[in-house]
């Protein structure tokens, strides 16, 4: 049975770190980096997982979902921020090395990468003796383009997007 397929409680959970620590315990250290992916997803009846979307590990073949939360709203930053302190932790006692925050644009993560001093200049925030580099989904910003694009009747060249 995939570990995906498993039930788990909703928290960091601690035996999957401690699966990856036995996992991993024989890889090379850059099959060991990771991308924390945070996202929010409203949930559905009959909401599927699609184990063909899921996103795989930056230098070898693998994913794992660590922790999950039920909300009845929007998750401020102020409590995701401790999570994801949390979780870096969790992996680093392992060996796991979180190299990358990859988020969504939504308001709170948007607080987040404030508190965190994320800018332009500085696309990243220390962990211990590790740069966590912090980037909003691509997809997602190439779909925000778009729909800007659209909204606001870009023009190039003297005619508009949607001419």
């Amino acid at each position: 049975q995939s570990s995906l397929e498993r039930e788990t409680e909703p928290e960091i959970n601690k035996f999957l770190i401690y699966l990856l620590e036995l996992k991993f315990k024989n890889f090379y250290e850059k099959q060991k980096y990771c991308a924390l992916c945070i996202d929010e997803i409203c949930l559905k009846l009959n909401l599927c997982y699609d184990n063909k979307k899921t996103k795989l590990g930056l230098c070898g073949n693998w994913k794992q979902p660590i922790t999950y939360y039920f909300t009845g709203e929007s998750c401020p930053c102020n409590t995701i921020q401790p999570i994801l302190f949390d979780t870096l932790q969790y992996l680093k006692q392992v060996g796991i090395t979180g190299t990358t925050l990859v988020t969504d644009q939504g308001a709170n993560f948007i607080q987040l990468m404030k508190n965190l001093n994320i800018t332009v200049e500085k696309p990243y925030f220390k962990y211990e003796f590790n740069k966590i580099f912090c980037l909003y989904d691509p997809p997602q910003l190439l779909k925000s383009l778009r729909n800007n694009l659209l909204k606001y009747n870009f023009h190039f060249g003297g005619k508009g997007i949607m001419e």
